[in-house]
């Protein structure tokens, strides 16, 4: 059976008598299962569930550029909803970018109670492609729904699946429906601009560019509607070093 706030006793208001006069008011109760619930439907993978600013630990990345990405994405989350565009953080894997961007709809759902949905792109493409199928439970329709309309959108891994006109197709809708609604999007992708080569060549290394896997008019449209925040190509992959870290601790136990 579920327990009654002991508050409201389950009515969702507070009754409180100020000068002889009694005022109902919304119970805690009532904001505490909304920040559930909405935690509930932004879809955070397992894997990032605890990931917030405070646990974002700069000392694994000194590169200036992740510093003062973390503080783009904290005052982006301080400013909402008064803010001109979303975000889209660039730059190499393992330098931090989606725990960032877990952090900001994290705080974004419990400090404002902002609606948000976190979607990896390729897992996206996958379901939309699954909807198609005569046996399918959900349409199109059904999947795209929340990712045309949440308030704030997280959509991590841009670029990772290769370009098809399908694809093309299905990133446009999504992209020119948002930017026209003013609907704000945070968008990860380890494919950079061409501008961002630097002295460790690290992007020479790569096949392509972000707007070669996702398109020029599509790369365009992000520059409309996401502030591109670069993580330079220089900064160490954060994985690799807990991989060290781990395989030293167990030789010492061995």
């Amino acid at each position: 059976m579920e327990e009654k706030c002991p508050v409201c006793r389950g009515t969702g208001w507070n009754v409180t008598v100020r000068n002889g006069i009694e005022f109902a008011e919304r119970c805690q109760c009532v904001q505490t299962q909304r920040k559930c619930d909405l935690m509930q439907q932004a879809r955070i993978p397992k894997r990032y569930a605890e990931c917030s600013f405070d646990n974002f630990k700069l000392e694994h990345w000194p590169d200036e550029s992740i510093q003062k990405a973390k503080r783009q994405v904290e005052y982006f989350v301080h400013a909402y909803p008064a803010v001109e565009s979303g975000i889209l953080l660039m730059g190499p894997p393992g330098t931090g970018k989606t725990h960032l961007a877990v952090a900001a709809i994290k705080s974004l759902i419990d400090q404002k109670e902002v609606g948000c949905v976190f979607y990896d792109f390729r897992d996206l493409l996958k379901t939309l492609q699954n909807s198609y199928a005569k046996e399918a439970d959900i349409s199109e329709l059904d999947v795209l729904q929340p990712v045309l309309t949440v308030e704030v959108l997280l959509l991590d891994e841009l670029g990772a699946s290769k370009i098809s006109s399908w694809v093309q197709d299905t990133l446009a809708h999504i992209l020119n429906y948002r930017y026209n609604e003013k609907l704000s999007t945070i968008i990860t992708s380890n494919w950079m601009d061409e501008e961002m080569k630097d002295t460790s060549g690290w992007l020479d290394k790569q096949e392509e560019t972000l707007d070669k896997r996702i398109g020029y008019r599509l790369r365009s449209r992000l520059y409309e509607m996401c502030e591109t925040v670069q993580i330079q190509p220089a900064c160490l992959d954060y994985r690799k070093i807990l991989h060290a870290k781990n395989k030293n601790r167990v030789a010492h136990l061995l």
